[in-house]
């Protein structure tokens, strides 16, 4: 199973001290596939205050950092808990427990 992250929207706080467009709130969505098969979960993560002395400019962030900020905020266990549930999901569309049918007496029977 392939997992990955997609970020996005961005909170920003307009001015925070003496800093402009902080991020204050980051949209993430775990996506997991495998063959033609995917499922997804998503949340909200709340950045902590930034640090001044280790600010990256609005304009000069990457995926990859925040990607990173989700993660650390997230944890690893957090992390490993999605990861089982998308799995699951993916492994009941490969084998599924239940189905929906018509009833037996309607046309598409």
């Amino acid at each position: 199973m392939n997992y990955s992250w997609s970020i996005g929207p961005l909170k920003i706080s307009l001015q925070d001290g003496n800093l402009q467009n902080v991020v204050t709130t980051v949209d993430w969505s775990r996506v997991c596939t495998q063959d033609t098969y995917s499922a997804s979960c998503y949340g909200q993560v709340t950045c902590a205050p930034p640090n001044p002395n280790d600010f990256t400019e609005f304009s000069q962030l990457t995926e990859e950092q925040v990607t990173g900020w989700v993660e650390s905020i997230l944890g690893p266990e957090l992390i490993a808990r999605y990861n089982a549930t998308l799995a699951e999901q993916i492994n009941n569309q490969i084998n599924p427990s239940t189905k929906v049918v018509s009833p037996p007496w309607s046309a598409a029977a």
